[in-house]
């Protein structure tokens, strides 16, 4: 499986190269967006 994914995030040269970049992109999008929630409250 991790094959698969490496294969595609080599692919596609926007997307981050490892899988620690990848997990921290996410978290800060996650971060963002509940941000922006406690903002329209």
């Amino acid at each position: 499986m991790s094959k698969q994914k490496n294969k595609k995030v080599q692919h596609n040269p926007a997307m981050p190269k490892t899988d620690v970049e990848f997990a921290h992109t996410g978290l800060e999008k996650v971060a963002l967006k509940a941000q922006e929630r406690q903002h329209n409250k």
